[in-house]
């Protein structure tokens, strides 16, 4: 009960508020349990830890209820740590008149763990952007549509040109679809192994390494774009004419290297 109030997760709540818990017999695994209640010992932890003395007490005890509680945790906002940061100097100069231009994400970041465990904070794929910040009882699809709108909002606001000219490809179904689709070829990448060692031998530089080497997910989707198959295949690559084959391959391998700027061996590189 304590975590659901803290997580103001009333999808939860509407079945066990103010209701006994053993009488209307509820089940859980005890995995499920500790996951879902580790917010309250996450909580009781940082309090039990000796308070800093905390500047802007004022502007944040404000930042956190205009901000973290009305559009994270009760809108179900998902925000970049780096715009928080800018909103909470914002709030600092409107509220008590200061100038907090200095002042960090990791120090707010780790303030808003401290005062709000329910919190979670995850680093994209790629390290130069900021840390997307949500709250913890997120369902997974709400949190892959809302990290789609938060980069679909930030490119439409860096290119708003582009973002007006693709009538059709706009909506958030779409972008939702494609994101989607790139991060399964992506996973597939990351987590194929490459059973070329060094040295590499004749063998390795043959076609069937090559296709050995390839994901399935990364060749079918080339498969798919180019137009060189219209077959729908869950499993295996999806059969495309010998001349497409060799080239497929080829630029699957080139994009495998570029993924992994360079530090793989590929049939098609290996000297």
């Amino acid at each position: 009960m304590t975590a659901a109030t803290m997580k103001k997760d009333e999808a939860l709540l509407l079945h066990i508020r103010d209701r006994d818990l053993v009488a209307i017999e509820v089940r859980y695994h005890k995995s499920c349990y500790l996951r879902y209640t580790k917010v309250v010992t996450n909580f009781v932890k940082m309090s039990g830890q000796d308070d800093e003395q905390q500047v802007y007490e004022k502007s944040y005890s404000s930042f956190c209820k205009r901000v973290i509680e009305e559009r994270i945790i009760c809108g179900k906002e998902i925000l970049r740590l780096a715009k928080l940061n800018k909103l909470f100097i914002v709030e600092v100069r409107e509220v008590e008149g200061l100038d907090a231009s200095s002042h960090k994400t990791g120090c707010l970041k780790a303030r808003l763990k401290r005062s709000h465990p329910v919190l979670c904070f995850t680093r994209p794929f790629r390290p130069a952007d900021s840390e997307i910040v949500f709250v913890e009882s997120f369902a997974v699809e709400e949190l892959v549509e809302g990290v789609v709108q938060v980069n679909s909002t930030e490119a439409g606001e860096s290119n708003k040109t582009v973002g007006e000219s693709q009538q059709g490809g706009s909506s958030s179904h779409h972008l939702r679809d494609v994101f989607h689709a790139a991060q399964i070829v992506q996973n597939s990448i990351a987590n194929s192994t490459n059973p070329i060692r060094c040295p590499p031998t004749s063998e390795d530089t043959t076609l069937h390494k090559a296709e050995e080497v390839v994901p399935d997910e990364l060749y079918n989707f080339l498969a798919w774009t180019t137009g060189a198959s219209n077959e729908p295949k869950e499993s295996g690559k999806v059969k495309v004419p010998d001349e497409m084959h060799h080239r497929l391959l080829s630029i699957a391998q080139d994009i495998m290297r570029l993924r992994a700027e360079g530090r793989i061996l590929l049939p098609k590189r290996t000297p």
